[in-house]
């Protein structure tokens, strides 16, 4: 019998299509621009915030939180700098739920804890160790060692690619010969090279930003950039890597390639005494950019909001306390299109009447560990 004609096939064929161009669609170059402003208040930086204290018992005490990572159910803190280094797991409620393995040289065990990747797809939590320079595999629930994979170059910092691949950055100090010799090596879950981006030789061998990830995660890949320079790189394993945004602070200058290249030793004392940017954090949610960057003693905090299409900065120093946080350190990551850091309650020497935190803390908690803070 004659079949009437139906375009469900068709229909559905368009969408495949529309969708694989999408993903393929290059990504918009964008020029920020962050002005110089004036009494800015906490409340100007910090929306819709919700806290996580994070228990404090003499089994989870935390000297630094050097990285915090927030993945499905559990908040990783890795505690690199301690006398004897951990990383703490904690449920999102702040209950202290364990470690992951332990300072050691035995299989699972690491002597400095540096990066933390959670594989949500895999169920796997992946860890670096700087010193063994391993890359180390546990399971995600109950972190109990699967394997350990030995990195094959010298790196600063790694992020997650995709659930089959890892984005590593390699700093111009670190000596690594062929075929390891680019900025940008891009491995699998097990470190075999997959590819690589950007010879080294252009920039600048000498500073402290070796230990400074250069990486932010976004829905559609990962940005990173180079220590010092104010344009930001996309990648996704799909794509080459590809300029995507250049930021432009009002009255501060990033210092330009030139002058990276003529001051190859002693770069940042370079930069201190010339009063450039010396370092720059960069994390984007769906509605704004976070900036934290510094010049010399001077820490800056950043806000651009995507929809109007603005940005202002101001010296943390001249944060009006409206909302009684005291020190927020900069952002760690981002959970639920949540901005995610780290409330140093050690620092405020009593709760103002006005604060926040009264809602959750005591008086007698100050000196306990951080509060974690999510805001928009």
């Amino acid at each position: 019998m004659f079949k009437p004609f139906t375009s469900k096939p068709f229909s559905l064929l368009f969408i495949f299509i529309a969708f694989m161009l999408s993903c393929n669609e290059p990504v918009k170059y964008r020029s920020l621009d962050f002005k110089a402003k004036n009494n800015i208040k906490a409340s100007d930086f910090y929306k819709n915030i919700s806290f996580i204290q994070l228990e404090t018992n003499e089994n989870c005490l935390i000297h630094d939180p050097t990285e915090l990572k927030v993945c499905r159910d559990k908040i990783f803190v890795v505690d690199r700098f301690a006398k004897t280094p951990n990383v703490f797991v904690f449920s999102l409620a702040g209950k202290f739920i364990g470690r992951v393995s332990k300072r050691g040289g035995g299989p699972g065990e690491f002597f400095l804890p540096a990066n933390i990747i959670c594989n949500v797809e895999n169920n796997r939590l992946y860890l670096t160790d700087l010193m063994k320079n391993e890359l180390i595999a546990y399971d995600l629930d109950s972190f109990s060692f699967i394997e350990s994979f030995k990195i094959p170059f010298y790196f600063t910092s790694v992020e997650y690619l995709d659930k089959d691949h890892l984005i590593w950055y390699v700093g111009s100090g670190q000596k690594n010969e062929s075929p390891f010799s680019c900025h940008i090596q891009i491995t699998d879950l097990q470190c075999n090279p997959v590819r690589s981006w950007i010879e080294r030789d252009n920039f600048s061998i000498d500073g402290p930003y070796n230990i400074i990830s250069n990486f932010s995660k976004t829905k559609n890949g990962v940005l990173f950039h180079h220590p010092f320079l104010n344009e930001y790189y996309h990648c996704s394993l799909a794509d080459s890597i590809s300029a995507c945004m250049n930021l432009n602070i009002e009255n501060i200058n990033f210092p330009s390639k030139a002058y990276i290249a003529d001051h190859k030793q002693g770069t940042a004392k370079s930069l201190g005494k010339d009063e450039l940017i010396q370092y720059c954090d960069l994390f984007e949610n769906d509605e704004s950019i976070q900036l934290f960057f510094g010049v010399n003693d001077n820490k800056f905090k950043a806000t651009y909001d995507k929809k109007m299409g603005q940005g202002f900065y101001c010296n943390t120093n001249e944060i009006i306390d409206d909302l009684g946080l005291g020190s927020v350190s900069r952002v760690k990551d981002i959970y639920n299109n949540q901005y995610v850091s780290c409330i140093f309650i050690e620092d405020l020497k009593a709760l103002p009447s006005h604060s926040l935190l009264k809602k959750i803390i005591e008086e007698d908690d100050l000196g306990k560990n951080p509060i974690v803070m999510l805001y928009n």
